[in-house]
């Protein structure tokens, strides 16, 4: 499962083939899931024919809401970052939090957002390199 952060949104809906390439056969094959705020982060600059997008997107796939359990991991992964004085913003403790609890790949262009040693964040050319390596293998 791959959990786009709204870096990946923005790249995947300006046509970004390192992207594209990635996420086009995720959501075929039902192995995306959307943060309810990677989603709204998107949303605030969106026009009106990236919400349109997005609108099917969400009625096709679904997005991941901040229920008890994704709260309670936000906090304790941003509590964890302000122990260790690392600048981490709350709304991307949700984002991560969202990818610990549903087992999902954070994939993000900005690793740094995310100094979570038990959370899997990749950039799009790690999982570019794993599929090419698995593709070769078959």
């Amino acid at each position: 499962m791959i959990l786009p952060d709204t870096n990946i949104l923005i790249a995947y809906f300006n046509d970004y083939k390192p992207v594209t390439t990635l996420l086009d056969p995720a959501i075929e094959e039902k192995q995306l899931l959307l943060s309810i705020i990677a989603v709204g982060e998107f949303l605030v600059k969106a026009t009106v024919e990236e919400e349109k997008a997005v609108d099917q997107m969400i009625a096709k796939m679904g997005v991941i809401p901040i229920d008890r359990g994704v709260m309670d991991q936000a906090v304790r992964l941003r509590k964890q970052v302000l122990r260790k004085t690392k600048r981490t913003h709350l709304l991307d403790c949700f984002i991560a939090a969202t990818a610990k609890v549903y087992g999902a790949t954070l994939l993000t262009f900005d690793r740094n957002d995310y100094p979570f040693r038990d959370i899997a964040v990749r950039q799009p050319e790690d999982l570019k390199k794993r599929r090419k390596t698995k593709s070769s293998k078959v």
